[in-house]
């Protein structure tokens, strides 16, 4: 029995399966080389003092980060 589906779909679909793994390989080559060059840090290690920045909250964060607040013009 033949196929029903349009000509055109089975392009589409190998298209749609293309671009996914293009986009996945993107992304893995890209994690590879921030790893390579950042290392393994992680933003939940603890410090040597004993910190963790695990559990701040966002306003702890922007804290720590010393961002302005919107609307605060003191830079």
């Amino acid at each position: 029995m033949a196929s029903t589906g349009a000509p055109h779909t089975k392009y589409l679909g190998v298209a749609v399966v293309g671009a996914i793994t293009l986009a996945a390989g993107s992304m893995f080559v890209a994690g590879k080389d921030v790893k390579k060059k950042e290392g393994q840090q992680s933003v939940y290690r603890d410090s040597p003092r004993g910190e963790t920045d695990a559990r701040l909250s966002s306003a702890e964060v922007a804290q720590r980060i010393k961002v302005p607040k919107p609307g605060n013009d003191e830079r």
